[in-house]
């Protein structure tokens, strides 16, 4: 490769060869929720190998690389597993959130209120959660969910909680503004991100700037911003039953809901304001010119 005369940073937001791994695990046991696509089966299976050619290209540019900033702890160590990114040149710096804005409307949804947001694709589990919200409404009857995001599982999911019989209690709403979604969170009792990979997870530290207790799975970068029992519970991935017994502990316990949503603030605050960040930001360009 040829040398640049000036320093290089690169950032990285996770691999795309694991990422891969996991879908096409999604889809082997998805089945068991009695859903079956077998064109996405073939299409992965064939598309998985192929999801290791960019990282050969990647590898070039990060041992080329005079710094590396990867945005969890998580997409450190799997640069250098996948990439062999030299931990020495990798920098870990988080991405953060601010508090959404408020608005003056009021809640008009009775009971709770379940807040899923994001691209309704395969790895972000959703199928997971239409199963746990079952369980959920078992115990909650006057509980409600909302759905928001588009994405190619959504037509599916409607039919499984049609066929679970809980499609007058989840709202799907298809794309949000930022004022809708701020909206949202402020109505939300509890937020749920049930995917199966995650580098970071920009929709839970908006969550937790809202001040909402979040049951996410115990995947990748999330346990880096998710603390099991302090804003919020980490579940097994791929078990509805996990999911749903974290949320009714929410649910069901007002004064750890509470504690939840002020420690989901404060943590927000303290670790992920963008001011810290942009300060880590510029230590790591600094550094790199000085090493120039």
């Amino acid at each position: 490769m040829i040398p640049l005369a000036k320093p290089l940073v690169v950032t990285l937001h996770g691999t795309s060869a694991n990422e891969a791994k996991e879908i096409f695990r999604d889809l082997t046991d998805l089945p068991r929720l009695g859903i079956w696509n077998p064109h996405a089966y073939l299409v992965h299976s064939l598309a998985v190998p192929s999801t290791y050619a960019p990282a050969i290209f990647l590898r070039r540019i990060v041992k080329r690389a005079t710094k590396i900033i990867a945005v969890s702890k998580f997409v450190k160590e799997e640069s250098q597993d996948v990439l062999n990114a030299p931990a020495e040149k990798i920098e870990v710096v988080y991405n953060g959130a601010k508090r959404p804005s408020v608005t003056d409307e009021t809640r008009n949804l009775e009971g709770s209120l379940i807040f899923f947001v994001g691209h309704l694709g395969v790895r972000k589990g959703l199928p997971y959660l239409i199963n746990a919200l079952s369980l959920i409404f078992e115990k909650n009857n006057d509980s409600r969910a909302v759905i928001a995001g588009e994405g190619p599982l959504k037509a599916l999911c409607q039919s499984i909680s049609r066929k679970l019989k809980i499609s007058h209690n989840v709202f799907f709403t298809g794309t949000v503004t930022d004022e809708e979604r701020s909206s949202l969170y402020q109505r939300a009792d509890l937020c749920v991100f049930p995917s199966t990979y995650e580098a970071f997870p920009l929709v839970i530290l908006e969550a937790l700037a809202a001040g909402k207790p979040v049951v996410a799975s115990n995947v990748g970068g999330i346990p880096e911003v998710v603390h099991n029992g302090v804003n919020g519970f980490l579940a097994r991935p791929r078990d509805p039953k996990a999911i749903a017994e974290a949320v009714d502990r929410i649910l069901s316990d007002k004064t750890l809901a509470a504690k939840m949503s002020k420690n989901a603030r404060q943590g927000i605050e303290k670790d992920f304001n963008w001011e810290r960040i942009a300060e880590q930001t510029l230590g790591v360009y600094r550094s790199c010119i000085g090493e120039a």
